[in-house]
């Protein structure tokens, strides 16, 4: 009866793994559309400041 325990414990544990990678593949995916998605937006824009271009520092992730 108590390789039925061990047979169990590495089921459980191998489908916890699977789980985890499932859950990074996804993540991956949307992290990687995301960012498609934000470089598809900031093409069009135009910004513009009145102070000179050495001073105003702009972040591409506004």
């Amino acid at each position: 009866m108590g390789y039925l325990r061990i047979l169990g414990y590495g089921i459980l544990c191998a489908i916890v793994i699977a789980l985890l990678i499932v859950m990074c593949a996804i993540l991956k995916e949307s992290v990687i559309s995301h960012g498609a998605d934000q470089h598809d937006q900031s093409e069009g824009v135009v910004i513009r400041s009145s102070a000179p271009a050495g001073v105003a520092k702009v972040s591409a992730s506004q």
